[in-house]
């Protein structure tokens, strides 16, 4: 192969375009689609057996290959954003999701649009530069620094990111351009190719479905946030009321039983509290990983269904049938990874259920508690004044939870409901994609 010359200038493709390849473990490309072959301006024969680093632009940090290298062989799947070259010497960009699949790895790309991928070429310069004075690990660190400064703990967290980010911008760019160029008419194809374009329109849905959900959790983690501060005051309250009660005296005497139960419920409904930070932690990274995973199958369904499109299904072509049951496979396994992770994200969320209803249970027991210190305190008379101070203070704290809890619970339910939907709708999903791949394996 002659050695090829960069051109500062991109090789355009439409924003509609999915494409893939696959290669064997030491990267060697074994196929691809029609669109592969096209943006990358090789031909096919030229494709086939040579190394995937062949299409591999000189911008690219080493850091970012050394990634998705160490991801692979471990068997595990990564997003990246790349930037290639063509034959032609001209460049493209893509958001990538590479995954292991049998006998080697599979690469199935999108024209990236978010207002993230702006950030990127800026930082692959400055990552280059880095492994051009020192090296790879270096700029390694410097990839990670500079996503923590955008919010993200770890690559982990930013590649989920960007795949969701990506799929939406490219579905807003798609709705904007209209029904001609986004493939709305999947109800209407008949046989085989159009069960994979519902599937396809269907996987869709579940996203968006599981997008909601995952904005809840969300909220409902912020709604826990406010309920932790908030119970942190209690151990304080029920300090002065006991000081109160005590400084009345015998008169105060039946306050002090107030007192005294106010402090035990409160160190209940605090330790409940900080009991409670854990689980909605782990329930908001359990939707963060369904929101990814649903990302990741409708990817890959919509890039099956191109694909059927491309080849013409119903002609008696089927020289790309080994390409066809890939993608129909990965589709399956990773529409059974995304019910596997919603099953886990039901019991999550079943368990934070439980602890939220013992905890509004526990602030019930306090609400109680205040209303027979009131009305104590209005038989003792004015002896009892800063001690309806205190009352009121409790008032106060009990009103500030009322709000919370309402919208937490409200949530919790909606939860629930849309958990339930999401697992009976995959399950179709299963169910149609194993039909279709045993019929196409027959």
């Amino acid at each position: 192969m002659r050695h090829l010359v960069s051109v500062d200038e991109e090789r355009a493709f439409a924003i509609e375009e999915l494409f893939f390849s696959r290669t064997d473990h030491k990267g060697l490309i074994l196929g691809g689609n029609s669109v592969f072959t096209r943006i990358s301006g090789f031909d096919a024969a030229e494709l086939v057996n040579a190394p995937h680093n062949i299409i591999r632009h000189p911008d690219m940090p080493k850091a970012v290959f050394k990634l998705l290298w160490d991801h692979l062989l471990s068997d595990k799947s990564i997003v990246a954003y790349v930037k290639n070259r063509a034959k032609d010497g001209k460049f493209y960009w893509v958001l990538a999701y590479a995954s292991p699949i049998t006998g080697g790895f599979l690469s199935v790309r999108l024209k990236p649009s978010s207002d993230i991928f702006k950030l990127i070429a800026p930082l692959y310069e400055k990552m280059r530069k880095i492994e051009m004075e020192k090296n790879v690990q270096a700029s390694t660190d410097f990839l990670l620094a500079e996503l923590a400064k955008l919010g993200f703990n770890s690559y982990l967290d930013f590649a989920r990111e960007i795949l969701c980010v990506e799929m939406e911008s490219r579905d807003a760019l798609l709705d904007s351009k209209g029904s001609q160029v986004k493939d709305l008419g999947a109800e209407s194809r008949e046989g085989h190719q159009g069960e994979v374009h519902r599937s396809a329109a269907n996987a869709k849905r579940l996203y968006q479905r599981v997008k909601k959900i995952s904005s809840f959790v969300k909220s409902f983690a912020e709604e826990s946030k406010t309920v932790i501060s908030q119970c942190s005051r209690l151990n304080f309250l029920a300090i002065n009321l006991a000081a109160e009660s005590e400084r009345i005296g015998e008169g105060g005497r039946t306050l002090n039983v107030v007192s005294s139960q106010f402090n035990s419920w409160g160190r209940t409904v605090q330790d409940a509290a900080v009991g409670f930070k854990g689980p909605a932690e782990t329930l908001l990274e359990a939707a963060s990983q369904m929101r990814f995973q649903l990302a990741v199958a409708a990817f890959q369904y919509e890039v099956l269904a191109q694909f059927l499109s491309e080849r013409n299904l119903d002609s008696k072509d089927h020289s790309n049938a080994e390409n066809e049951l890939l993608l129909a496979s990965k589709a399956l396994e990773l529409a059974r990874d995304s019910r596997r992770i919603c099953e886990d994200f039901e019991k999550i969320r079943a368990r934070v259920a439980g602890q939220l209803s013992q905890l509004s249970s526990s602030v019930l027991a306090l609400e109680i508690v205040r209303l027979s210190g009131k009305i104590e305190a209005s038989q003792i008379g004015t002896e009892a004044k800063d001690i309806g101070t205190q009352i009121n203070e409790m008032n106060n704290f009990l009103g500030n939870l009322k709000g919370p809890f309402k919208k937490m619970n409200a949530v919790s339910q909606s939860l629930e409901t849309d958990a339930a939907a999401v697992l009976s709708e995959l399950s179709s999903l299963i169910s149609s994609t194993n039909s279709f791949q045993s019929t196409r394996s027959a």
